[in-house]
């Protein structure tokens, strides 16, 4: 009886840390002041993304990813949309399936997973391009804050903050 109730205690005690991953889908948002850049400079941003993540020891993936996100340097107007505004640099993502960098050694933005995200799409003045890489936390709750690191065209850059929301069901 003594060994069933050590064995029972165990069994509660390390339940919670017994999960091996996690899984769901989750959105991305940004709005407003959302774009940072070095010295803490901040200008508008709007994006959407939505994907399927799943999580497993130190691998994770990203599979049905849509959306985009449109930055730019102009200071918006009350009520001007970013999509109006001169110098707007927008990506359009879809991509079916990314895997995590698993040589990934960071130095801001520890205890995260690091994907590649290229937009599949551009537009801007100067000729375009979105490349970048999508940081999460390795270990998300429903809600998280992700951050997209990217370069755009000719001289655009910088990390737009996400607000996450999604259903993760641990297994």
């Amino acid at each position: 009886m003594k060994q069933f109730m050590i064995a029972m205690l165990l069994t509660c005690v390390l339940a919670p840390f017994a999960h091996a991953g996690m899984r769901g889908n989750v959105t991305c948002t940004a709005t407003g002041n959302s774009l940072r850049q070095l010295g803490n400079q901040e200008w508008p941003a709007q994006a959407y993304l939505n994907f399927r993540m799943e999580v497993e020891g130190q691998k994770a993936s990203l599979s049905r990813v849509v959306g985009h996100i449109a930055v730019s340097y102009d200071d918006l107007s009350e009520g001007e949309s970013i999509v109006e505004s001169f110098d707007v640099y927008y990506g359009s993502f879809s991509h079916g399936f990314v895997e995590n960098n698993p040589q990934y050694k960071p130095r801001v933005y520890l205890n995260h997973f690091q994907f590649p995200f290229n937009a599949n799409h551009t537009t801007s003045w100067d000729g375009g391009g979105m490349w970048g890489h999508l940081v999460i936390p390795q270990n998300p709750e429903n809600e998280f804050s992700a951050h997209y690191i990217f370069q755009a065209g000719s001289h655009m850059g910088g990390t737009v903050d996400l607000n996450c929301r999604g259903r993760l069901y641990r297994f």
